[in-house]
């Protein structure tokens, strides 16, 4: 039995279900998602796919793959039907992250680049952590539960496990999982109030 195909089949999987429900979710006007979160992670995403595919990440990294094209899906959608309201934080968090880039080029290293590219994904997440915080309801948690998900399979599929392939698998499954538990807790206190 081949588990490394297993294992990104699952994370497909998953990022399909996931990628259904979101996209429908957004459609219909329940999930309003940020494009700057989006968009940069689509952006950095890509730069650690292309790591995990010279050190020789295998199959594990199409899993990055399929959240890269999950994320720019969302970005574009959101040009319509995410959230408009834009702050001055979400402005520094998208130029925080546009600076680091040159940073990563400059290091020469895949390692130090997805370093930076972890820090630019955690950065980028602000502008949804930010806007959940008052309108909690408007994020379909589905689609981070199956994201961790896939992140998990997409390790197990990884042909070889060094720093450059593991961190943004383990750090977006961290992430992802915060924000649940956030937004959950956000959920909760504004039904209370």
């Amino acid at each position: 039995m081949n588990l490394p195909a297993l294992y990104l089949g699952l994370a497909i999987t998953c990022s399909l279900v996931a990628t259904y429900f979101y996209t429908r979710d957004i459609l219909s006007g329940k999930t309003k998602p940020h494009m700057f979160t989006w968009l940069i992670w689509g952006t950095s995403g890509l730069i650690v796919f292309y790591a995990q595919i010279w050190d020789k990440g295998g199959l594990g990294a199409w899993a990055t793959a399929f959240a890269v094209f999950r994320s720019f899906l969302y970005a574009f959608l959101a040009i319509w039907y995410g959230e408009k309201t834009i702050t001055k934080g979400d402005w520094i968090s998208l130029l925080s992250c546009l600076v680091a880039i040159p940073l990563w080029l400059l290091t020469k290293s895949p390692l130090y680049s997805v370093i930076w590219l972890v820090i630019i994904e955690t950065i980028a997440f602000y502008p949804t952590f930010r806007k959940s915080w008052t309108k909690p309801q408007q994020e379909t948690l589905l689609m981070y539960n199956l994201s961790s998900a896939q992140y998990f399979f997409g390790l197990l599929a990884l042909a070889n496990h060094t720093i450059v392939t593991v961190l943004y698998g383990a750090v977006m499954i961290i992430i992802n999982t915060a924000f649940v538990a956030y937004t959950k807790i956000r959920r909760k206190a504004m039904a209370g109030k």
